[in-house]
């Protein structure tokens, strides 16, 4: 967790069962090698809801993961704004 830029102190809280408000907050995400910013965040850890033997970091009631994808395919749609394709050029046929 400190990978995503969660202090030791802020990581003993949520392992103790607290939860992390915060009015902005900036998070990493090493797979996408991008900081990423939330709004209002409540930050949890529960269990998961397939495997409650499993733990889950939640932000907003969201699996982080998911909520770094979401915020990944956000970005790549403002960055790369839908490009029609250019048809390929025809060649001209060389008769002898």
């Amino acid at each position: 967790m400190q990978g995503i830029g969660l202090t030791f102190d802020s990581i003993r809280s949520l392992l103790f069962g607290k939860t992390l408000s915060g009015d902005s907050v900036k998070f990493y995400s090493p797979d996408h090698k991008q900081h990423f910013e939330a709004k209002g965040i409540q930050l949890k850890i529960d269990k998961g809801p397939d495997d409650p033997s499993k733990l889950r970091l939640n932000l907003n009631g969201q699996n982080i993961i998911d909520w770094f994808k979401q915020k990944y395919q956000e970005l790549k749609q403002v960055a790369r704004p839908h490009i029609n394709p250019v048809p390929p050029i025809q060649k001209k046929e060389q008769g002898i």
